[in-house]
């Protein structure tokens, strides 16, 4: 079996206090990370996700345990060779604005250049290649005040691919995007991952993206463990709705996603196939309704017409609209 890119043994992260003291978040932990795999870090808020990348980044150290990157303790490395290994895409948002795209992507060459921080032409070439493979190209000369927020993110991921790294690890960069510009950025993260050998972890909220996109998931629990695997091991065990359980949100593991904790208002029967039954079931579900198959109980039953209308024991309903203005009216 392969050498994992990057490892944790036994680490525990958390604080250092006062007196020699500390606090940890997360213990006990051992990570691995595959070349070429997408993974993508969730748990609830203060969990402690962010105190596990500041120290897989060697931004923080650790209360006990070891990190390795290619077999290396990251405290044996020099922040070059450390450069050149990992680099690191931050939640903050970019304060400098006066530099154009392709500026801020050469800034990832710095490990490799002389004092002057000149690039030769390979350095050229690779902060090309990271543009061109982050769909960049067009922002080159533009400066970054000029650019949206994912256009900025784009950017910054190229500029840490620019570094030519085995791993880069991401604190929640899709938090300040809209839902296409998070799907973007999620997709072009997996691809890179895949294409290019890239290992990549991603700190992340965005459950719906996670489940669709990773290759395994790292679940953060409330008793300071993490749960390892692919979201599909973790939703049918029921450990990825166990790392919500105190929310007021209930996983569903058919749609493999979260919903919230309601009182049913009442019963309905659904006589319904594909996506239009789908839909349907989700509205009423939604209303609060819980739904039942149409022979198991004597309940408002509701019908899929073969013209794709509705039919509410007798009553036509032309949507799904007035499907739920009638129920709201028996």
């Amino acid at each position: 079996m392969n050498q994992p890119v990057l490892a944790t043994d036994n680490l525990s992260v958390g604080y250092h206090q006062r007196r020699g003291q500390s606090r940890s978040v997360l213990q006990n932990l051992n990570l691995s990370l595959a070349k070429g795999e997408f993974v993508c870090l969730l748990g609830a808020n203060g969990a402690g996700k962010s105190t596990l990348i500041r120290t897989l980044t060697h931004m923080q150290a650790p209360i006990s345990g070891s990190v390795t990157i290619n077999q290396q303790p990251l405290h044996h490395l020099s922040k070059a060779q450390l450069a050149k290994q990992l680099s690191v895409v931050l939640t903050d948002r970019l304060q400098v604005s006066n530099l154009t795209g392709y500026e801020l992507v050469s800034l990832g060459r710095m490990p490799y250049t002389n004092l002057f921080g000149s690039l030769n032409q390979h350095d050229h070439q690779v902060v090309r290649w990271a543009l061109h493979a982050t769909n960049s190209d067009d922002l080159a000369q533009r400066l970054l005040n000029e650019m949206s927020d994912g256009e900025r993110q784009r950017i910054m991921i190229a500029r840490a691919l620019a570094q030519e790294p085995a791993v880069m690890i991401l604190d929640e960069p899709t938090a300040f995007l809209d839902l296409p510009r998070r799907v973007e950025i999620t997709s072009l993260l997996r691809k890179l991952a895949h294409e290019t050998g890239l290992s990549v972890v991603m700190s992340t909220h965005d459950l719906d993206l996670a489940i669709g996109s990773a290759d395994r998931l790292w679940l953060v629990f409330d008793d300071g463990s993490i749960e390892c695997g692919t979201p599909e091991d973790l939703i049918l065990d029921g450990r990825l709705a166990q790392t919500f359980r105190k929310s007021q949100l209930q996983f569903d593991q058919q749609r493999g996603g979260f919903r919230a904790q309601t009182q049913p208002i009442g019963q309905v029967r659904l006589s319904a196939n594909g996506l239009h039954g789908q839909w349907m079931q989700h509205a009423l579900e939604r209303a609060g309704y819980h739904v039942l198959n149409a022979k198991q109980a004597d309940c408002p039953h509701i019908q899929q017409l073969e013209n794709d209308c509705w039919q509410v024991e007798h009553q036509p309903c032309a949507n799904i609209d007035q499907v739920l203005a009638y129920l709201g009216n028996i």
